[in-house]
């Protein structure tokens, strides 16, 4: 019979990455391996790799055993998921498990983490006070911006060249060319330098970058661009900045860098103020100063989102020559930019270059966007013409607007993309000490937890952030986390149509919002049920589960987004009658619908 390892025995296995090349991560330094084993008392063992950045040697100096058998650890540790096939039985893992929207790509891994009896936790969830919606205590976000800003001033350097236009831009290189973080930043002072005594070329400037939110990447992003000469301005005072690309006397905007943090308040306004203002100042204004009466509620927003319309294309986007988009979006809300809106845009940027060209090549002051680069990596969403994720060694392609195309390189006519889904680690060292700094926090508590005993006695001997992340224990999902097993059976009846809408013309469909208590009432099934008793069919775009809500909810809220398509209009009408019914005679969901308008 095997020992199970449940029963924590204060080992700690350190697993080898095995998700691609640029995996060069560890979710423990080696300085903090001999933090663990002099005062926590726990043994680490760690799976030798050459590919890792820190040397097997570090970790034996720090006091761990390098092995390739981790079979004596009752707790593995790592960045990604590994490989199904790999998992060791009754252990307790934790690492970015990519499940708990009930991923497809993940159900494999989690079957097997079933299968065997695994203990498992997800880094994503070990929040403040194990809160689903609280602060993450252990991420690599900042760094993620850090390496997001580095690439986006290389990209810049090498896109204004195919414009034309030699900046100093150019020495600065992707942030994996660094051996360091403070060698890049050394780069970056070197550039800023270069900025505060040649300037940059004029017809260039003002160069103004704006930044969504205020969360830990954008934070992050904004610390390499704090290291240039700059002016974070207001997004009110963008249309006067843009007015000096006209003047051609720029003055200082050649010797220094402009900024803009926007909020959610400056990408939205409510649906009531946006109709209001079109009666005053008609489709044609687009000055965010004509935005006065935008009564923005953030509690409202994030209940009722479809109370809101987008106005980041009229307000920000205009005034904006690089966007660094590090904001949380999914797809309730309105996207930060679409691609019929950039069509426009830049559609009017082309047409005001045009009119003011003077001489081959020149962009005449009136530039527009050059750039987006999406840390959150979010593909077809908040800036929907992100088309596809690019990579460390190939991190950008060019989006042409007009012709809906994509294509590597950073020459031809459109926007230069970057939209990286393994930022951090291009800084290996930095992202996991500063990884690894945060999870020793709880590294020991795995260690001497005893994952046999049942798991209500487990949540109430665990820390709480810990406790919320746990997803299984003992054959089965926790309760928190059962939700998987209604979404994953949802999401597979998704997208398959009816023989009465395929190659049905008179087909039509709308996309509505669900939100309440959708899952653990079976709400949600019984609405898809009736969408099949229409002949419709449909497709779950959105799924958003928050499991580890405070002790006095007792049913998990949920909101999905569904695009519900019936043989006709007739039958839509009814159907969304039906539905509507469905949710008033529903009351322990607690549930809304809603039909959300497109802004696509």
């Amino acid at each position: 019979m095997s020992i199970s390892r449940l029963r924590g025995n204060g080992v700690i296995g350190i697993l080898r990455e095995a998700a691609n090349k640029w995996e060069r991560r560890a979710p423990i330094s080696p300085t903090d391996a001999r933090i663990l084993r002099e005062l926590r008392q726990v043994k680490v063992l760690v799976q030798p790799c050459n590919q890792r950045v820190f040397s097997d040697d570090e970790y034996r100096a720090a006091g761990a055993i390098v092995t390739e058998d981790v079979s004596e650890a009752s707790v593995l540790l790592g960045v990604q998921r590994p490989k199904p096939e790999t998992l060791l039985p009754d252990r307790t893992y934790a690492c970015f498990t990519r499940t708990i929207k009930a991923q497809r790509a993940g159900m494999p891994f989690l079957d097997a983490v079933l299968k065997n009896n695994i203990r498992l936790f997800d880094y994503e969830s070990i929040t403040l006070d194990g809160l689903r919606n609280g602060s993450r205590l252990v991420s690599f976000g900042t760094l993620c911006g850090n390496v997001g800003m580095i690439n986006t001033l290389r990209g810049l350097g090498e896109r204004f060249l195919s414009l034309g236009y030699s900046t100093p831009f150019l020495g600065i290189s992707s942030a994996y060319m660094y051996p360091t973080l403070k060698t890049a930043k050394a780069a970056v002072d070197a550039l800023a330098k270069e900025i505060a005594k040649n300037g940059l070329p004029a017809p260039i400037t003002p160069l103004t970058f704006v930044f969504t939110g205020n969360g830990r990447a954008s934070l992050g992003a904004q610390e390499i661009f704090k290291l240039l000469p700059h002016e974070f301005v207001k997004p009110s005072d963008l249309p006067t900045l843009a007015h000096r690309w006209h003047q051609p006397d720029k003055g200082n905007a050649r010797f220094k860098v402009y900024g803009c943090v926007v909020e959610e308040e400056d990408m939205v306004a409510r649906r009531h103020d946006a109709d209001e203002r079109k009666q005053q100042h008609g489709d044609a204004a687009k000055a965010s100063t004509s935005w006065t009466t935008n009564t923005f509620d953030r509690r409202e927003y994030h209940a009722h989102p479809e109370l809101y319309v987008p106005t980041f294309h009229e307000r920000i986007a205009p005034f904006a020559n690089v966007i660094i988009n590090a904001t949380y979006w999914d797809r309730r809300y309105p996207r930060l930019l679409t691609n019929r809106q950039a069509q426009a845009l830049l559609g009017d940027q082309r047409n005001a270059r045009e009119s003011h060209q003077t001489t081959p090549g020149s962009l005449a002051g009136t530039h527009g966007l050059l750039a987006v680069s999406d840390i959150s990596c979010d593909i077809d969403g908040s800036v929907q013409f992100l088309s596809r994720t690019s990579t460390i060694d190939r991190p950008f392609y060019v989006y042409d607007a007009f012709r809906h195309h994509a294509h590597d390189g950073v020459d031809g006519e459109g926007v230069l993309m970057m939209g990286i889904e393994q930022l951090a680690s291009e800084l290996p060292r930095e992202s996991t000490r500063s990884f690894s700094s945060a999870l020793l926090n709880f590294a020991a508590d795995l260690a001497f937890s005893d994952g046999t005993k049942p798991f209500e006695q487990q949540s109430r001997e665990l820390p709480t952030s810990l406790s919320g992340a746990c997803i299984a224990a003992h054959n089965e999902l926790t309760p928190n986390y059962k939700y998987i097993e209604r979404m994953r059976r949802e999401l597979a009846r998704s997208k398959v149509r009816p023989a009465a809408t395929l190659d049905n013309t008179d087909a039509v469909s709308t996309t509505i919002l669900l939100q309440g208590h959708l899952f653990d009432t079976g709400l949600i099934n019984r609405a898809l049920d009736k969408v099949e008793l229409y002949n419709g069919s449909f497709d779950i775009r959105e799924c958003m589960v928050r499991p580890n809500m405070p002790a006095q909810h007792l049913k998990s809220t949920s909101s999905a987004v569904v695009v519900l398509e019936a043989p006709s209009r007739s039958d839509l009408d009814a159907l969304l009658a039906d539905l509507r019914n469905l949710v008033r005679d529903t009351p322990a969901a607690e549930a809304t619908i809603t039909e959300l308008e497109s802004f696509d």
